[in-house]
C-alpha cells in the first residue's frame, strides 16, 4: 500500500468514529468481535460493570475484564495461614460480569454464549438455523441478536432496559491494531500518540515501529480503550413493576337490543359488571354472553404456529386465552368479562369488529353444562369429533397394532390437522386448502409399507387407497362405503385444489351431487364422512380385525 494510504489507517479515524458513534436505539451493536485481517487485529469485548465503578474503569484504557474470564469459580482467601474458599458465580469479587461467554473445549469446536440472564429478561426465541434471538409479538418478531463466527451483535434498546434493572453499565472494550510496512519516519507518525477522556469513553491511541523484529511489518498502531453504554432509567426499561401500571383499557361491546331494535353495548370491564356476589348490582353480569360472526377465528386459524382453536378454548401461547363457545356454524360466543379480563386491549378491538348483536341470545348447551353446571361434555360439533376421533385412532393403533394406519404429520405438515373445521365462507380459497388437509391427513398419510404387509407378498397393488380396498377383502371387512368417501376425496383434490381447475372441475362436482350445495356444506358433508371413516377405522382395529 502507498505511505499515504498506510498513514491514513494507522491514525485510525474511521475506526474511532465507528468505536464512539452515536447509535440509535433500533440499531444492532458490535459488542464483541474477533477479526483478524493480513494488516491489522481487530478485537471488541463485553463486561457489565457497576454503577459506581465507571469512573474508576475510565481512569484506565486497558482492558478490566479480559476474555475467557466470568465463568463461575472460587476464590481462595487467606487469613493468617488457613485457607478460606468462596464461589462467586462470575468468577470474581469486583461486581464485573460478562455479557458474552466464550467458551471452548479440548477436542470440540468453540461457541458464544450470550448473558443467559439477558435472554432470559427479554424472554428472547432462539433461532438454531440463523443462530439469532428473536422477540417474538403477537404479529411479527424483531431480531435482537446476532451470533457469527467471529462477531456478536446486539440491539441497543434491549441492552439498556437489561442495564436499567440491573443499574448497570456495559463496558464496550475495544482494541484496534493496524501495521504497515512502512517506517514509523516514513509514514510521519512519530510522537503522534494521544490520549482522550469524556464522561462515557476514554481510549488511547499509540504507535511504534517493529524495526524488523516482526518479519516484513514495521509501524504498527494500537488504539485500545472503551466506551460505556449507559442504562434506561429505571421507570423507562419498559417492565413491569418498573413504573406505575397504566391503566387497562376495555372496549364496549354489543350485549342486546332494545325493543326499538337499538343496540345496547356495554363495558368489558370486569370491574364495573355485576356478579352472583352483589357487586354492581345496576350493570349486566360478567357472564353475559357476547355473539361473534363465526369469521372472526380466521386470524387465528391462519396462524397455527402461534394460536390454538381448540373445543371451547382460544389461546396465544402462554400470553393469553380465552374460553369460547364454538359449538355453532356462524357464531362465536364469550362471556363479556372474560373478553375484558383475558383479552388484551389490541385483541378486544379486533373481536369488536365482529361483534354482532345477540339475537335469541343463547348459548350453546354445550357450554352452558360446562361452564355454568360444572360438568364435563363431549362436543357435538364436527370439527371437534373429527379431532377427537383422530386422536382416539391414534391411541387405539398403539394398543391394538404395533404401528399407525395413518402416519403422524411431521412437523412442518402438522398444521394441518388445525385446519380441519367447519367452513367459515363459500370463499373457493378456503374450500380448496381445507381440502388439502383433509386429504393429507386420511389419504396422502395412509401407512402403505404396514398395510402392504397385510397382503400376500406376491400382490403388485399400487396406492394406499387400493391396498386398503384389497385388505378389507381379504379379511372379508364390509367397507365398502369407506372406500368410495376417500376415491371421492382423492378425486375432488385432483380435480380442484392440486391442479388448475377445468371442465372437469364442474363435472367431477356435478358426479358427486354437489353441484347446487354451497361450498360450506360440502366441505361440511366430506367432514361428516371423514369423522364416520375414522370411526370405521377405529371399531376395526378395536376388533382387531386387521390382525
Amino acid at each position: 500500500m502507498s505511505i499515504e494510504i498506510d498513514r491514513k489507517r494507522l491514525l485510525q479515524n474511521s475506526n474511532l468514529a465507528v468505536l464512539t458513534k452515536k447509535f440509535s436505539t433500533e440499531e444492532l451493536i458490535s459488542v464483541y468481535l474477533s477479526n483478524k485481517g493480513k494488516n491489522c487485529d481487530y478485537t471488541i469485548f463485553p463486561a457489565i460493570i457497576p454503577l459506581k465503578k465507571a469512573k474508576q474503569v475510565l481512569s484506565d484504557q486497558g482492558w478490566d475484564f479480559l476474555e475467557g474470564r466470568g465463568k463461575p469459580g472460587i476464590i481462595v482467601y487467606h487469613e493468617g495461614k488457613q485457607e478460606k474458599p468462596r464461589y462467586y458465580r462470575y468468577g470474581n469479587n469486583d461486581g464485573f460480569e460478562p455479557f458474552v461467554l466464550t467458551r471452548n473445549f479440548r477436542n470440540k469446536k468453540g461457541c458464544f454464549e450470550l448473558c443467559e440472564e439477558f435472554r432470559l429478561l427479554h424472554n428472547l426465541y432462539h433461532d438454531i438455523d440463523s443462530n439469532t434471538y428473536l422477540k417474538l409479538f403477537d404479529n411479527h418478531e424483531e431480531i435482537i441478536a446476532t451470533i457469527k463466527e467471529n462477531e456478536v451483535k446486539v440491539r441497543l434498546k434491549e441492552i439498556q432496559q437489561f442495564l436499567a434493572i440491573k443499574r448497570k453499565y456495559l463496558s464496550i472494550q475495544f482494541d484496534f491494531r493496524e501495521h504497515s510496512l512502512h517506517p514509523l519516519e516514513d509514514l510521519n507518525l512519530v510522537g503522534c500518540d494521544r490520549e482522550h477522556v469524556e464522561t462515557l469513553a476514554s481510549w488511547i491511541i499509540g504507535f511504534a515501529d517493529y524495526g524488523g523484529a516482526a518479519g516484513e511489518d514495521r509501524a504498527f498502531s494500537r488504539l485500545l480503550g472503551k466506551r460505556l453504554i449507559a442504562p434506561l432509567p429505571f421507570t423507562e426499561s419498559g417492565f413491569v413493576g418498573a413504573a406505575p401500571e397504566r391503566p387497562k383499557r376495555y372496549v364496549d361491546f354489543i350485549i342486546g337490543t332494545t325493543p326499538e331494535r337499538q343496540e345496547v353495548i356495554y363495558t368489558s370491564n370486569p370491574g364495573c359488571l355485576a356478579d352472583f356476589f352483589g357487586a354492581n348490582p345496576d350493570a349486566p353480569n360478567y357472564l353475559t354472553p357476547v355473539h361473534f360472526n363465526k369469521e372472526v377465528l380466521e386470524k387465528y386459524y391462519q396462524r397455527p404456529s402461534k394460536y390454538k382453536v381448540e373445543d371451547g378454548l382460544l389461546c396465544c401461547g402462554n400470553d393469553w386465552a380465552l374460553q369460547i363457545d364454538n359449538h355453532f356454524d356462524d357464531k362465536v360466543i364469550a362471556w363479556l368479562g372474560d373478553l375484558g379480563r383475558d383479552l388484551p386491549y389490541d385483541e378486544q378491538m379486533f373481536w369488536r369488529a365482529y361483534n354482532i348483536s345477540p339475537g335469541a341470545n343463547k348459548i350453546s348447551n354445550i357450554f352452558f353444562k360446562r361452564q355454568l353446571l360444572a360438568q364435563p361434555t363431549d362436543s357435538t360439533n364436527i370439527e371437534h369429533l373429527f379431532q377427537d376421533r383422530y386422536a382416539k385412532l391414534r391411541k387405539v393403533c398403539e394398543e391394538h397394532l404395533s404401528w399407525q394406519i395413518l402416519l403422524p404429520l411431521n412437523q412442518d405438515d402438522s398444521y394441518h390437522i388445525d385446519c380441519v373445521r367447519t367452513s367459515l365462507t363459500n370463499e373457493q380459497k378456503e374450500f380448496d386448502e381445507q381440502l388439502l388437509s383433509l386429504t393429507k391427513i386420511l389419504i396422502d398419510s395412509l401407512n402403505e409399507k404396514q398395510i402392504s404387509q397385510l397382503l400376500p407378498s406376491s400382490s403388485d397393488i399400487v396406492g394406499g387407497i387400493n391396498k386398503l380396498e384389497a385388505v378389507f377383502t381379504l379379511k372379508k371387512i364390509e367397507g365398502a362405503e369407506q372406500i368410495d368417501f376417500l376415491r371421492k376425496l382423492q378425486k375432488l383434490r385432483s380435480k380442484s385444489a392440486a391442479h388448475r381447475k377445468s371442465q372437469e372441475y364442474r363435472k367431477t362436482i356435478k358426479d358427486l351431487s354437489y353441484h347446487q350445495m354451497p361450498l360450506k356444506e360440502v366441505y361440511s358433508d366430506l367432514l361428516q364422512q371423514a369423522v364416520a371413516f375414522l370411526c370405521f377405522l377405529i371399531h376395526i382395529i378395536e376388533n382387531k380385525q386387521l390382525q
